[in-house]
């Protein structure tokens, strides 16, 4: 082990100053410390004054009698959830989640609209989902809320699972896979038709969860042969002989059946917990917030039940566009099928100039999907946002909202705009981002482990990540850069990471192959030469072991320290093995 150097530091800090005072105070100063309570937004939400309590029994939810339980809590939320100062308490044992009458595979088992100054409190309880396509719990609108104290689950997994036997070519690549017992079989319907898309990964056969060095992610199933038994074949429709040179037998095979119903989700929320909640799978991500003001995660532990190998088929932490940032304290993830935290801001798109300064907004976040209306509360008079452009991922111009018009979604900005592409193409167009969106980010004494793809995903500001452990994320185990064609926010600045351990991060074929990758970077993913859009970035008493290609890569920044961090041995897979620290002005 050895120390970044006072030679080291010294020739960085006359580049790259700390900066003060860059954060209003009643938002924390920077460089943020949880030890010394300087918290860069408001402390979560932990008590409910709650005199009165009420059991889900008294509405019929009666855990262990194999009935359906759903409309039964339904009724009682919908009953106490504006009543204030409630609690529905749930009885321990499992609430069965089986018939949702006439509504499509898209619901959620149970919804949450409206609440106020309330308490759900499962007391322990699982809620177990017995159609896996669907979502556990979907909330709006509600304001000083708490969910806690829940354990979800599905009765059948949402993805297949088994072991590769062999590999070959015939009109296209494929692998011959052995599905172990009490797994869905690759060819049922969840995966065939039902699910909006279908992937595959390879897993270490000596480490699962974690993914198998070398290979990629998102493995696309072209088609399916049943072979014999529980043996099939499977043709891989977007991995050429390369890619899938990287496969073998032996290794662990995973397919999920992903439908885009996170677990549990959360919009336009104020002051809302979630606090001891237990999720072992899920169609789609775990936690999926957006719109909110002072969303909060206490205590909950995304990871596999007792026996199984994998979490859930998408991000733990799913966070878009909410008003302020995140709090994240004592959670655990392990086996997600992609990024464990991913917290951004969305861009809308100028499709129409109304004026110098007016323009037409929209939202469209795949090409494939039809323009929307921009959500009413995206902007307010005096934000500050940015216009970007997606192709060469460079700000093209700055200013602040003079007018936001919520019905129409026209937007006026406070100076006249030059020429801009307009329109909904994601290379091509203009978007804008309200960068006063977001700010105020805090993951505190938390674990990720075992986990495809990203570790924190970062594209905002204001950031504390401190005392947290990052445990053989198959990618970066922070990334903080934009992406070609994407619209999501990248601006990184202001942000704290302290006291906390990387260890054997970065090992995935499409990791092993970026020119950008490290442990922890900080960079512009496809651009040559952009203009800053990172800085105030803080690192201290950090350790990276095992590092592979880099421990830290810090790119077109200002502002950068580094202070008493300690790097560890290089992976044996890392190229570079003399130079983890790598800084471009």
């Amino acid at each position: 082990m050895k120390k970044i150097s006072t030679l080291l530091l010294a020739l960085f800090s006359a580049q790259f100053l700390p900066a003060q005072n860059s954060v209003p105070p009643e938002t924390g100063t920077f460089p943020y410390s949880a030890k010394d309570g300087n918290f860069p937004r408001a402390e979560p939400l932990r008590e409910i004054d709650t005199p009165t309590v009420v059991k889900a029994s008294d509405f019929g939810a009666i855990p262990d009698d194999g009935k359906c339980d759903r409309a039964a809590l339904q009724k009682a939320i919908d009953t106490l959830k504006k009543r204030g100062n409630v609690k529905l308490l749930l009885e321990k044992g499992t609430y069965d989640i089986i018939d949702f009458g006439n509504t499509d595979r898209n619901s959620q088992a149970l919804r949450i609209d409206g609440a106020e100054n309330f308490v759900l409190d499962g007391n322990g309880a699982k809620i177990l989902m017995h159609k896996p396509l669907n979502k556990f719990i979907y909330s709006h609108n509600c304001k000083n809320t708490i969910i806690r104290n829940l354990v979800l689950d599905n009765s059948i997994r949402p993805a297949s699972f088994g072991k590769v036997v062999d590999t070959g070519k015939d009109s296209m690549n494929y692998v011959d896979v052995e599905i172990f017992d009490g797994y869905p079989t690759p060819d049922e319907e969840m995966f065939t038709s039902t699910a909006k898309s279908s992937f595959c990964y390879f897993l270490d056969e000596k480490n699962p969860p974690r993914h198998a060095p070398g290979t990629y992610g998102n493995y696309s199933v072209g088609k399916v042969k049943h072979l014999e038994a529980r043996k099939y074949r499977i043709y891989i429709s977007n991995r050429g002989d390369k890619q899938m040179a990287k496969t073998k037998a032996g290794m662990l095979w995973r397919n999920s059946a992903r439908n885009g119903n996170n677990a549990v989700s959360i919009y336009a929320a104020e002051n809302f917990t979630c606090q001891n909640i237990i999720i072992n799978s899920s169609n789609a991500g775990a936690f999926a917030g957006s719109r909110c003001l002072n969303l909060n995660f206490l205590n909950c532990r995304i990871e596999p039940a007792a026996g199984e190998i994998f979490s859930t088929n998408a991000d733990g932490f799913h966070m878009a566009n909410n008003r302020n940032g995140v709090w994240m304290e004592k959670c655990y993830v392990k086996g997600v099928g992609d990024d464990t935290m991913n917290t951004y801001k969305l861009g809308i798109f100028l499709h129409e100039r109304l004026g110098a300064r007016t323009f037409k907004t929209g939202v469209k976040v795949r090409n494939n999907e039809p323009p929307r209306k921009t959500p009413s509360d995206m902007f307010e008079n005096g934000d500050d946002v940015v216009l970007f452009t997606g192709g060469d991922g460079k700000i093209i111009f700055r200013a602040k909202v003079a007018e936001f018009d919520k019905k129409t979604g026209a937007i006026t900005l406070d100076k006249d705009v030059p020429e801009i592409p307009l329109g909904f193409d994601k290379m091509k167009s203009t978007t804008i981002y309200n960068v006063s969106r977001g700010k105020g980010t805090v993951i505190l004494d938390c674990v990720f482990e075992d986990n495809f793809r990203y570790g924190v995903f970062l594209k905002t500001s204001n950031v504390l990540i401190e005392n947290c452990k990052f445990i053989a994320q198959s990618a970066e185990a922070i990334a903080a850069f934009n992406e070609a064609g994407w619209p999501e926010g990248f601006l990184a600045e202001n942000v704290t990471i302290r006291d906390t351990l990387f260890k054997d991060c970065g090992f995935y074929g499409s990791y092993e192959e970026s020119p950008k990758a490290a442990t922890i970077v900080f960079a512009c993913e496809h651009q040559k030469q952009p203009p800053a859009q990172r800085k105030n970035i803080w690192l201290e008493n950090n350790t990276i072991e095992g590092w592979n290609k880099a421990a830290l890569r810090i790119m077109y920044a200002d502002n950068v320290t580094l202070k008493n961090n300690t790097i560890g041995k290089p992976s044996p897979r890392s190229p570079n093995k003399d130079n983890p620290v790598i800084i471009v002005k």
